[in-house]
């Protein structure tokens, strides 16, 4: 009778505890698989809720234990990654099967969709290479992810149009073009921030770990991966002067006086304003910069504006 009991107590704790857990308001899985065969996978998403450092509620569990001394994945909140936040150990951050970023803009008014903070990926694999798969419909289906990408280096976090150098074209995938990238240990970890010491189970107590950045992007200046615009891939970008007076109080006007679909976009990548035409009026918009893109015949113009009292 008393374990019937017990039983029922732990069961009754455990429902609620599975009740208690938030489902944030975007989530999606990664799998990861070696050379061998081995497998694992890896859960994140994005809220409003979220914080940049440990979510419990959404499922976070912190792990801090040696890896598996065959194959494991785990990830981070970016704010919490060594090199990236200059006071964090490699051995005192948070890992986790399951990443929930923080997403300061929140819904998108239109759409509905929400984006977020860079999560990253951190692996040990004993038999390289490993290929990641994921569900490129959840980004495609998403205007507020579609422009997400994931990168085998940090240079995102350092350069401007970092993906215009020619030997940087294959260290990026967009996941909204494809469902799958190849990780090649060898020869790829020569930039900032992408290898560092952890324990290991049966390395001699440290070895090396790996890691890859997810980057969630709707589209903005900041993104190789716009493809979404037009319907093809890799449309042309333009950076230019299409539309004035810039700085601008009220209305901007083009410059060419031709009409066209163009949206306003915040710097974090949120859709403000979006219509057609050849003027668009900012006077309702707070002060600050915004990016304005406009659909060209021949792909698409990228133009940063500066809103002014």
């Amino acid at each position: 009778m008393k374990q019937c009991i017990i039983i029922m107590i732990v069961g009754v704790f455990f429902s609620i505890s599975i009740q208690a857990q938030k489902v944030a308001m975007f989530e999606t899985t990664f799998y990861f698989e070696d050379a061998v065969g081995n497998m694992d996978s890896i859960r994140v998403g994005h809220d409003t809720a979220a914080n940049y450092s440990y979510n419990p509620e959404f499922g976070e569990s912190f792990i801090n234990t040696p890896f598996d001394s065959v194959f494991e994945v785990r990830a981070s909140h970016r704010e919490n990654f060594p090199g990236i936040s200059p006071n964090t150990k490699p051995e005192d951050f948070f890992l986790s099967k399951k990443i929930i970023g923080y997403s300061e803009v929140g819904p998108h008014p239109v759409h509905g969709c929400i984006s977020g903070d860079p999560i990253i990926f951190t692996i040990y694999a004993k038999y390289p290479p490993v290929t990641v798969t994921w569900d490129s419909m959840e980004f495609i289906q998403s205007y507020c992810l579609v422009g997400s990408y994931l990168s085998d280096n940090f240079l995102s976090e350092t350069l401007n149009e970092w993906w215009t150098f020619p030997e940087l074209v294959e260290e990026y995938t967009c996941l909204a073009d494809t469902g799958n990238k190849l990780i090649e240990f060898e020869g790829k970890w020569d930039f900032p921030y992408t290898l560092f010491p952890y324990p290991v189970s049966g390395s001699n107590g440290i070895d090396t770990i790996h890691s890859v950045m997810y980057t969630p992007m709707s589209f903005y200046q900041f993104t190789p991966c716009q493809s979404w615009w037009v319907g093809t891939k890799n449309p042309e970008i333009h950076f230019i002067n299409l539309w004035c007076p810039n700085p601008v109080q009220g209305d901007l006007r083009r410059i060419d006086q031709n009409s066209g679909d163009w949206q306003v976009v915040s710097l974090l990548g949120q859709v403000i304003l979006e219509g057609h035409g050849s003027t668009i009026s900012m006077a309702g918009l707070p002060t600050g910069s915004y990016v304005v893109v406009t659909l060209l015949e021949n792909g698409i113009g990228i133009q940063k504006i500066q809103k002014v009292e």
